[in-house]
Order: C-alpha cells, then sequence, then structure tokens
C-alpha cells in the first residue's frame, strides 16, 4: 500500500507554528496518511512540532499511535514474507524509536532474509548488493557477514560452473573439441576445472564428455588412415586422461575405410 513507503526526514523543512502543523497532523491521522504521502503525513508534522516543541505531550503521543500501527503492520509484513514492505516500514519506526535495540534485532533478522531470499531465487547479484549495504550500514554482526559473503562465493562458483559446463557441452556438439584456443570445449572445461567448488561434479561430467568427443574422433581417423590427424587426437587424449585401454578399443572398434 503507498502508505508503507519508507518515511524521509521531512522534519526541518516543513513550515508552520506547531498549532498548525498540528493542526495538519490530525487531519493526516484521521485520513489514515500515518507515514505517506512524503511531506504530508502525520508522522512528518508530528516531529516538525517536536523539532519546535520537544514537550509537545500531543505530538509524542501521536507519534507512540503511529508506531504501534507500524509494529503491527511490520509482523503483519514479516509473516506474509514481504520482506521489501518490511524493510520501509522498519525505517519508520526508527524513526519514531532511534536506538530501539528490539529494532536493531529485527533489523538483523531482516537483513539476512532479505539476502536468503535473493539466494534461493538464484538472484545472487542481489544478494551481493543487500550484503554490501547491510556492511556499508553496520547492520550485520561480523560473523554473520562473513557466513553470507562465503555462502555468496559459494553459490556464485556453481552458477559459474553451470556455465561453463554448458559451454563445453555446446562447443562438442558444434564440433569446436579444442579450437579456437580460447572458444573451444578444451579452453571451458579448462576454466571449470579451476573453479574452487563444484560439488555437483560439473567438471568430471564435462570431463567425460569431452573424452568421448575425442575418442571419436580417434575412430574416424584410424578408419580413414588419416595419420596426422590421429597423432592429433591421440595427443589430445592422452593429455585429458583418456586410459591407454579406451584408445585401444576406440582405434579398434573404427570401421574399415
Amino acid at each position: 500500500p503507498a502508505d508503507a513507503l519508507p518515511a524521509t526526514d521531512t522534519a526541518d523543512v516543513l513550515t508552520g507554528s506547531s498549532e498548525e502543523l498540528l493542526d495538519r497532523a490530525r487531519e493526516a491521522m484521521n485520513a489514515r496518511h500515518y507515514t505517506a504521502p512524503e511531506g504530508d503525513n502525520a508522522l512528518a508534522y508530528f516531529r516538525a512540532v517536536l523539532a519546535q516543541e520537544p514537550d509537545s505531550d500531543e505530538a509524542r503521543e501521536g507519534l507512540l499511535r503511529i508506531g504501534a500501527l507500524l509494529d503491527e503492520r511490520l509482523q503483519a509484513e514479516l509473516a506474509q514474507r514481504r520482506l521489501g514492505d518490511a524493510a520501509g516500514t522498519l525505517v519508520q519506526l526508527k524513526v519514531i524509536r532511534p536506538g530501539d535495540p528490539g529494532l536493531a534485532r529485527i533489523e538483523v533478522s531482516l537483513a539476512e532474509a532479505q539476502i536468503a531470499a535473493a539466494i534461493d531465487v538464484g538472484n545472487v547479484e542481489r544478494a551481493s548488493q543487500l550484503l554490501r549495504q547491510a556492511s556499508q550500514l553496520g547492520t550485520l554482526p561480523e560473523p554473520s557477514a562473513a557466513h553470507w559473503r562465503d555462502e555468496i562465493s559459494r553459490r556464485q562458483g556453481d552458477a559459474r560452473s553451470q556455465q561453463l559446463a554448458q559451454l563445453v557441452s555446446l562447443r562438442i556438439h558444434e564440433g569446436k573439441l579444442v579450437e579456437p584456443a580460447t572458444d573451444s570445449a578444451k579452453a571451458y572445461l579448462a576454466q571449470l576445472r579451476r573453479v574452487p567448488s563444484d560439488p555437483k561434479g560439473l567438471a568430471n561430467a564435462a570431463t567425460a564428455e569431452l573424452q568421448q568427443a575425442l575418442l571419436l574422433r580417434i575412430s574416424e581417423a584410424a578408419a580413414q588412415s588419416n595419420s596426422d590427424e590421429l597423432d592429433r587426437w591421440l595427443a589430445e587424449a592422452r593429455a585429458l586422461g583418456v586410459s591407454p585401454a579406451r584408445v585401444s578399443s576406440a582405434m579398434r572398434a573404427a570401421p574399415p575405410a
């Protein structure tokens, strides 16, 4: 809802006497414009009153009422996993209750929930952005920040592994086993093998796929008695760890020219 927009610090730009500001605050409360629209809401007016009269009981009571409403809103948003809305509501509550330790704990939990949600849907870039923001603001304690840095790094490695494994398969199907030097199945497999973590065994699967493709080339070269091509593919197969037994089997399986 529009009323869930983050509050901005407009208390210092609203003009009028404290009584005029209180009148506007009352009107905003009656219209349920608690925190929006920006610059014309009860929260902004009550804060502007307090900037002029720090002891205004009505303004203080108004902020308490808005705070109670925002507390209910925040709990509902968290329960419904509306994390973006919850973040906006939390900003508003911090304006009303700066330094509240309860809000600080919620802020930590919310930051971690937002990062986890981004990771769960595969949006690692968004997770990285959220972590950077939380780190810059000092929201997350260092152990938590370190945990999410490691998790994001792992997910980035997984995504890179998937991408490289797909490129290996694509280049094999295109017949680009070892050339071009920087855009071949061999080149992408080398990169895949350098990815630090490979929990799904993508490098092993891609290696087996390229080995099989090389064995087929060996069989074809042997069938055509093309010694140059045969030597070339034999060297590539050995470099990739194809066993002598499999090489011999491929050559025996070559159909007669």
